[in-house]
Formats: C-alpha cells, structure tokens, sequence
C-alpha cells in the first residue's frame, strides 16, 4: 500500500502532517491541554493519520507538546466540517506508533 492509502474502512497510514492537520490541530489545542490537564511550550502536529466512516471523517494526529513530549489526539471531523476532540493519549515519545 502506498503512504497515505487505507484499506477497506481503515486508516491511512501515517503521513507528514500538512497545513490542513495543522488548522485542525490548532483547533482543538485547548481541549487537548484541558484533557491532558496542563498548557503546552508546543503544539506543532508532526504526523497523522485518516479514515472516514459513513460520512465523517476521523483524524489521528501526533502532537509535539515541547520538550521531547509528544501526544496522540484522535479527532472526529462530521460533514458539516466541525471538528471535535474525542481522545488523547498523553506521555507519548516520538517514535511511539499511532495506532487505530
């Protein structure tokens, strides 16, 4: 499979983040920080991954938190393009896989 193809109703695997995740990243910040219970020094998107089911589309995107901190938000995206925090995996590293 080609980088950022998916099989039948999974996710993509995992791609360099590009301005769209970024946008995403950047709005869901304050729910990320709120659930990890803390702000961050950074909050740079470095990869992600994608799927859709039924017309919503799922994002999980690698955060860099600064200092070799790294997070995994997972984020539900519905047709009318809001966008919604529905998971994050703190105490990550960088080379922590991001899984479905």
């Amino acid at each position: 499979m080609e980088s950022g193809e998916r099989g039948c109703g999974g996710f993509a695997s995992a791609v360099p983040a590009d301005d769209y995740v970024h946008e995403i990243t950047n709005n869901i910040r304050k729910d990320v920080e709120l659930n990890i219970g803390r702000s961050t020094s950074d909050f740079t998107p470095t990869i992600a991954r994608h799927g859709a089911v039924g017309g919503t589309a799922f994002y999980i995107i690698k955060i860099h938190l600064g200092n070799g901190e790294y997070a995994h938000a997972r984020v539900q995206q519905n047709l009318d393009q809001t966008q919604s925090l529905v998971e994050v995996i703190d105490n990550q590293t960088e080379s922590s896989p991001i899984k479905d």
